[in-house]
């Protein structure tokens, strides 16, 4: 689309030639997890036993041959501001910082991350993981974090709808009923401004996720780990439902990168290879998180002609 107005405009320079090969993704869900978190298992799901990295820096190395390989542009990285500030310093420009608030430590504070926002570090709240510790949306100590993220125009992130196979033996907490996508309702009631994602699109309540979309035109959804844990067929069902309901325009591309790298390209490919139309699968690579983080012209005139700069 951003190609083909710049060819109506008589305006495509040599620096913005590219092929589809090389089109911009943006990745809106990426973690860099400590030695503490490594090696992650076995992957269970259709990716099959890929790498798994033993220490951060493979894990960091790994994740910026294939952002290099699969044309990744732009991450929004979630995690504790140390680890993010680790793989932020390969690349700068090239990663948006959103710390995650989790494991019921809610860390920075609202102070700390009002004077922070004021500063520039980061860019957004979550992803808020406090759901594996039962605490749900409409929890009193949550709502200060909404208020600040509505007077700063910032997006927040929230972990919807499952996690791992048998996570309950070591989250004891955790409950599938939290993350149902109607326990936001509240939430986006009193902001109905506030850009919300919710990752992994509230899998498997896909009625809950269609209701939610349909009342609230500033929630957006993203694909999440449900790209590498279910079938591909299911992936396809459940996203193609979204995208059939009139909502491919609030589906972001996310790789849910945790402790297998290879699951980045093989998210890409997913959408890539989606019985979807190319605009659809071009949308939720890239445009809809544009939108979503209201990128400049120039910015996304840099990201179209990045192989070339």
């Amino acid at each position: 689309m951003y190609r083909l107005a710049l060819i109506i405009l008589g305006t495509l320079s040599p620096v913005l030639a590219w092929s589809e090969a090389d089109e911009p993704v943006i990745d809106v869900h990426l973690h860099v997890y400590d030695t503490s978190w490594l090696p992650f298992p076995p992957h269970s799901g259709p990716i099959g036993d890929v790498a798994r990295p033993k220490t951060q820096e493979e894990i960091i190395a790994m994740t910026l041959a294939q952002m290099d390989e699969h044309n990744i542009v732009l991450a929004l990285l979630h995690d504790s501001p140390e680890n993010i500030a680790r793989l932020r310093s390969k690349d700068p420009g090239r990663f948006l910082a959103f710390p995650d608030l989790r494991k019921g430590q809610l860390q920075p504070t609202v102070d700390q991350f009002d004077t922070q926002f004021d500063a520039g570090e980061w860019s957004g709240i979550g992803e808020i993981r406090t759901v594996y510790n039962g605490l749900r949306p409409t929890d009193r100590e949550l709502w200060p974090y909404y208020e600040l993220a509505n007077r700063h125009d910032v997006p927040v992130f929230w972990h919807s709808a499952g996690s791992f196979p048998g996570i309950t033996r070591v989250q004891p907490e955790f409950r599938m009923e939290i993350g149902r996508p109607l326990n936001w309702e509240d939430v986006f009631v009193r902001y109905p401004d506030l850009r919300v994602v919710l990752v992994h699109a509230g899998y498997p309540f896909l009625d809950e996720m269609i209701a939610i979309l349909h009342l609230y035109p500033a929630v957006f959804v993203d694909t999440g780990a449900i790209s590498h844990f279910v079938p591909n067929s299911e992936f396809y069902r459940y996203y193609g439902t979204l995208i059939g309901a009139g909502f491919g325009d609030r589906i972001l591309f996310g790789s849910d990168q945790m402790g297998w790298p290879e699951a980045i390209g093989y998210s890409v490919n997913l959408i890539k290879n989606a019985p979807w139309s190319d605009s659809v699968k071009r949308d939720i690579l890239y445009n809809n998180a544009a939108k979503l983080l209201r990128l400049s012209d120039k910015r996304i005139e840099g990201h179209y002609g990045w192989r070339s700069n």
